[in-house]
């Protein structure tokens, strides 16, 4: 399939596109396995565990995993026409992992992996980029959310909306893998990053 241009919020279509929730489920089972057990996991696509979720969605080479990737992020993000913060889409798959993650506990059930793995894993790539500018200048809030929104491809009449909306969001996202990875206690791996709070209450810790 060849890539399909469309308006701001239309779904892109690219070579071997794979969905968001499936890309969730690939790098939940690479990054997070029982070999990862009492170590710190950092969602890193020079890790091999990247490789192997890209393979297993049928991906051959770093680039193609990546751009898709990317597009099945963007496809949740929510654009100004919607009326809706950028990252609303993602905060409802948080609610609704909390209240699920809230009734399996209580069951004595298995947790079942958050649903930002895959926009953290994004998240992480675009800090990589930054890392790795040749500019030779300090990296700095600025300079990231540049990299984020080229990832992305975000329109820039929609760069106000995406940095306030991540500054609002992002936090409880990170701190949800981390209640998760702690409800396992360390036997998917530890957290390496811990945000100051969470913007949505997570109870039964």
């Amino acid at each position: 399939m060849s890539l399909v241009s469309g308006s701001v919020g239309e779904q892109l279509v690219i070579p071997g596109f794979a969905d968001y929730m499936d890309w969730n489920a690939a790098l939940a089972g690479a990054f997070f396995s029982s070999q990862r057990s009492g170590q710190l996991v950092y969602l890193d696509k020079d890790d091999a565990a990247f490789e192997a979720a890209y393979t297993s969605l049928g991906f051959e080479s770093e680039t193609d995993a990546v751009s898709s990737l990317a597009t099945a992020v963007c496809n949740k993000l929510c654009w100004y026409q919607t009326g809706r913060s950028a990252f609303a889409e993602y905060d409802m798959l948080t609610k609704r992992w909390v209240y699920e993650r809230n009734v399996a506990r209580a069951q004595k059930k298995p947790v079942k992996a958050p649903p930002h793995i895959a926009l953290l894993m994004m998240l992480s790539i675009a800090a990589e980029r930054m890392q790795s500018s040749p500019s030779g200048k300090p990296a700095g809030d600025g300079s990231y959310y540049v990299q984020l929104e080229r990832a992305l491809n975000v329109p820039s009449k929609e760069s106000k909306r995406l940095r306030g909306s991540f500054m609002e969001s992002s936090e409880a996202y990170w701190e949800a893998l981390s209640v998760w990875l702690e409800d396992y206690a360390g036997t998917r791996g530890l957290p390496s990053a811990y945000q100051g709070c969470c913007v949505l209450p997570i109870k039964n810790r």
